[in-house]
């Protein structure tokens, strides 16, 4: 991940996804048609391992908080109408992502209706928020869910 290839051990290895250096959270989909182009080093090429790279940048650091592996919805199939029609928020220890939004904003409210904050990306981190219940609206779908 990231704006520039790097070499290593005579492979060029081009980045798959850039996303905002911003110290915030970002929701990144990288397709598993990607994977398989991807060559695993020594002693890694043995099994299935996920790994990052920080490529001619020493020293940086990735905070990761989960990876969901899905499947995409075909096109005009019933799947596809009911996933418009529901939105799940998942909450881990540092984020809240939010599946379900087809591209939408995601929009917070408090248990008093009161707008929070609307996000342009599916997923916030924990710290953002107050403890308390809170409801999502993505499009016309909405979830609950709560920060302790």
């Amino acid at each position: 991940m990231g704006a520039t290839s790097f070499v290593d051990e005579g492979v060029t290895y081009q980045p798959v996804r850039d996303f905002a250096k911003d110290n915030q959270w970002h929701l990144v989909e990288i397709p598993l048609s990607e994977f398989s182009s991807f060559r695993s080093p020594e002693p890694f090429n043995d099994g299935n391992y996920f790994s990052f790279l920080s490529g001619d940048n020493p020293g940086a650091n990735i905070a990761m908080d989960a990876i969901f592996i899905y499947g995409d919805v075909n096109a005009n199939s019933i799947g596809e109408a009911a996933a418009n029609s529901r939105l799940d928020a998942i909450v881990t220890n540092n984020v809240v992502t939010f599946v379900g939004t087809n591209g939408n904003a995601v929009e917070l409210y408090n248990v008093q209706g009161i707008l929070v904050k609307t996000l342009a990306e599916p997923i916030i981190g924990v710290d953002e928020l107050a403890s308390g219940l809170y409801i999502a609206k993505s499009g016309s779908a909405t979830a609950k869910f709560v920060i302790k």
